[in-house]
């Protein structure tokens, strides 16, 4: 028969086994759920900066936008309404400043913004991808307009040199149409970013679900 300090020593002896090996599963849950709060934790920091790219884009496009409607509502009129006069007066306003001292600025700014918010969302998938590409080449195709269209006529209109009337009226009329066209560039590249970001915010609800 086995006497009792037997047993008791082959008790402890099971113990010593067995604890360690307890210790290192419970040791090891815990390290899987610390690792899966961190992953999810830095999940959600990474939606949180794709969040706010997007969002920047979305509100400096727009900012875009209504700058260029307002140029079309209400300088454009005022400059062509007593042509030349009106073009001198214009001149006379804008000694400080002019329109093209924002656009300078804040174009290629929006330009980089939409261009970090395409990368930051290139894992959403190839309509994400698609709609963000779409937004930063219609901000770029505006810059295009502008130099190619724009500046030439902001230099008959506003420039040093003496321009006959009707030059003037030809300048004047050629920006006040295209100008409308350039607001329908800057629209539908605020609609592909707002996609962008409707797209987004799907994409994180579903991989939400699958976890």
């Amino acid at each position: 028969m086995v006497s009792l300090a037997e047993q008791k020593q082959e008790i402890k002896l099971k113990w010593l086994i067995l604890f360690p090996l307890i210790f290192r599963i419970n040791r090891t849950e815990a390290e899987r759920k610390r690792l899966k709060t961190l992953r999810t934790v830095e999940e959600f920091m990474l939606e949180m900066i794709q969040r706010f790219l997007v969002y920047s884009s979305v509100i400096m496009l727009a900012g875009l936008l209504g700058a260029n409607v307002y140029n079309s509502i209400v300088d454009a009129p005022n400059w062509g309404a007593a042509i030349p006069q009106s073009i001198d007066a214009a001149k006379h306003y804008f000694i400080a400043a002019t329109p093209g001292t924002f656009y300078r600025f804040f174009s290629p700014a929006t330009q980089i913004v939409t261009l970090i918010a395409l990368i930051a969302s290139w894992n959403g998938g190839w309509r994400i991808r698609g709609l963000a590409a779409a937004a930063l080449v219609l901000s770029v195709s505006g810059d295009v307009l502008t130099f190619a269209y724009f500046y030439p006529r902001n230099s008959i209109m506003f420039g040093s040199e003496i321009q006959s009337v009707e030059a003037l009226r030809d300048a004047w009329s050629g920006w006040s149409t295209m100008n409308w066209f350039r607001s329908a560039v800057c629209l539908f590249a605020t609609i592909s970013e707002l996609g962008v970001l409707s797209r987004l915010e799907r994409h994180f609800a579903m991989r939400g679900q699958h976890k």
